[in-house]
């Protein structure tokens, strides 16, 4: 046990070195991932998507915007702080989805908490530092209901994972960029009902969610 332990402190460190190595921007877009339940299988394009409606991603001369989101992904791949999990040999073994390891996603799950990056609920063993604190991006995951009091006013973006997760309302949300919804069959029209007010929204995605009518 005590070799294990070793071993999984020393990962961290060099963990957290090559967290404090990365640019701000790819520091940022790493941080993201925290959203994500744990072993979590995340396609390439969901996630640069996401970046750019959260206005992460600097457009590079000479690339588009999204190419240039491709860039940010690549280099994380590179420097093994996220793992490819499905190649597309059609494109020359291009990454097409990617997973974080369980020992990087624990890091910057409790980074991203600590700063406020992230408010994550329905997590075992994830608390937020303060209850009240607006939250900026909202991850809602097993069977995680948005507490009572939960300034969420200034929300940027919401992401729902899982049919227990309940479905908060939207009308608190009204400064959101991106919303996501997967695997969540228990959406109905009736939760949709505030999206017409959300007029900065630059993403929104259903995936194995419950057709909307």
């Amino acid at each position: 046990r005590a070799l294990r332990n070793s071993s999984v402190e020393d990962m961290v460190k060099i963990i957290s070195l090559s967290y404090l190595d990365l640019p701000p921007h790819l520091k940022t877009c790493l941080l993201y991932l925290s959203i994500f339940p744990e072993g979590h299988i995340i396609e390439k394009e969901n996630l640069i998507r996401r970046w750019i409606g959260e206005g992460f991603i600097q457009k590079k001369s000479g690339y588009t915007v999204y190419e240039s989101g491709e860039m940010c992904f690549n280099d994380l791949i590179n420097r093994n702080l996220i793992q490819p999990a499905k190649l597309d040999e059609t494109f020359g073994d291009e990454v097409k989805n990617c997973r974080v390891h369980d020992t990087v996603h624990n890091f910057i799950v409790s980074k991203a908490v600590e700063e406020n990056f992230v408010t994550i609920v329905g997590v075992p063993g994830v608390i937020n530092p303060d209850p009240k604190a607006k939250i900026r991006r909202g991850s809602l995951q097993n069977d995680g209901d948005v507490p009572p009091g939960l300034d969420v006013s200034s929300a940027r973006s919401l992401h729902v994972f899982g049919r227990n997760v309940k479905i908060p309302s939207l009308s608190e949300f009204r400064l959101l960029r991106v919303l996501d919804f997967e695997d969540c069959s228990q959406l109905e029209d009736d939760h949709l009902v505030g999206i017409g007010i959300l007029l900065q929204l630059k993403y929104l995605r259903f995936k194995h969610a419950k057709a909307i009518t």
